[in-house]
């Protein structure tokens, strides 16, 4: 009998030997089949003796069976056999993930200068408005079907060559039907996981035990801490974690409080060294619940009756004390964040819709305040004349450029 720590890959032999290995995680192993055409073949663990709860093959699959989105990846086929199953999904190379972690992915010129460039700032802003919009039109398509995502993060968004997102990963989706048979860890409307979403991006809530909360809600807030990962601190790191990046690591551990540079740079380390980027997300969820929740609470603010009125009824909410916190103005955390005449006026204040406006109707602690997919859909920062909302080829209804060429020329232009 397979153990169920053991690699994927090794359990099914010559079934997976002409793969390409894409992914290999402690719940699911995703390979690149050749074709053609070519597909992306996830294996996951559909026995309940040795599935991780609350991850569900089944229920992956019974979801993703009924969607028809274009902002949603399609199941092509699937079977189970010996205890996994299989899915077949389009193969698509590049992930929000990888863009937000390049240096490309900014309005500033190159990483050793510290102002803006008009064109880039545009080019900027627009990738992040349509990537974006994108993924409130898969958010809005699936509240309206009763599903919420769960376990949104920029690894879960997918991105084709001509810029049409795509969002993946339905193992611990929630929906409000009672059709669950099979499931391998049925959910009611009672008895809901809290053990959802991925460290920086989970929702305030679910750090304080609720059996039962508004699961689109938790999915607004994954997003807006996604969405902000766009703007923050891209850091230098080595292949190899050493003394340098310990420098760095302890430097940045007080990102929130500070006004962090757009870029962090490895100290004293030699030119030949090979490095790349990662972009520092909003919250810091390395120190557990209790942790993320005060990282997010220095940021917004402690709970009170003005900005989460329902927080004392949570089930742990009372079992410890949180010092107070005044919220803190987003934009000093967000150091590539555009901050053009455009959108500032001579005292600060901002005069046309921003992404700043966006954030702040996402991040709010009380889940009932947040602003919805539906919503979001309408906020007029999509409508901000100067920087256009472009649509991939696939999904253009009207040609609509901006200096001559599509959003997937500009999505292709900053991947390299």
């Amino acid at each position: 009998m397979y153990a169920s720590t053991a690699p994927l890959q090794y359990l099914f032999g010559v079934l997976t030997w002409f793969r390409e290995l894409i992914h290999d995680g402690p719940f699911s192993t995703v390979y690149r089949d050749p074709g053609p055409p070519q597909t992306a073949l996830k294996l996951s663990i559909a026995d309940r003796k040795f599935a991780k709860e609350p991850h569900d093959i089944h229920k992956e699959i019974r979801l993703l069976s009924t969607l028809s989105c274009p902002n949603v990846i399609k199941l092509l086929a699937h079977d189970q056999d010996s205890g996994y199953c299989r899915m077949w999904m389009p193969y698509i190379p590049h992930s929000l993930a990888t863009l937000v972690n390049s240096p490309s992915f900014t309005a500033f010129s190159t990483p050793d200068l510290t102002y803006g460039n008009a064109i880039l700032e545009s080019r900027f802003v627009l990738l992040s408005k349509g990537i974006l919009h994108q993924i409130f039109v898969a958010l809005a398509y699936l509240h309206s079907h009763s599903i919420a995502h769960r376990d949104i993060k920029p690894s879960n968004v997918l991105i084709t060559e001509v810029c049409q997102v795509k969002l993946i990963d339905f193992g611990i989706a929630w929906t409000s039907s009672n059709e669950n048979d099979g499931d391998l860890w049925p959910e009611t409307q009672t008895n809901m996981y809290t053990e959802v979403a991925t460290g920086p991006y989970r929702a305030p809530e679910l750090l304080f035990g609720p059996k039962t909360y508004d699961a689109f809600a938790a999915d607004m807030w994954s997003l807006g801490a996604t969405f902000a990962e766009y703007f923050r601190p891209l850091k230098e790191q080595a292949d190899d974690l050493d003394e340098w990046d310990d420098e760095r690591n302890e430097e940045a551990e007080d990102d929130q409080q500070n006004e962090p540079p757009p870029f962090i740079f490895l100290r004293n380390a030699p030119p030949t060294r090979m490095t790349s980027w990662r972009r520092l997300p909003l919250f810091d969820a390395e120190r557990g619940d209790i942790g993320l929740a005060w990282s997010i609470f220095k940021v917004r603010g402690t709970p009170n009756e003005t900005n989460w009125p329902d927080f004392l009824s949570l089930p742990h909410a009372k079992l410890l004390t949180f010092e107070h916190a005044d919220p803190v103005d987003l934009r000093k955390l967000l150091p590539h964040m555009p901050a053009t005449p455009k959108n500032v006026a001579l005292d600060g204040s901002r005069q046309k819709p921003s992404p700043l406006d966006v954030l702040d109707g996402l991040l709010l602690c009380s889940p009932s305040a947040r602003m919805t997919s539906a919503q979001a859909l309408q906020h007029p920062w999509f409508n901000e004349e100067d920087t256009p909302l472009l649509y991939p080829d696939t999904l253009r209804k009207e040609e609509k450029l901006w200096n001559g060429h599509g959003l997937g020329y500009w999505f292709l232009e900053v991947m390299g």
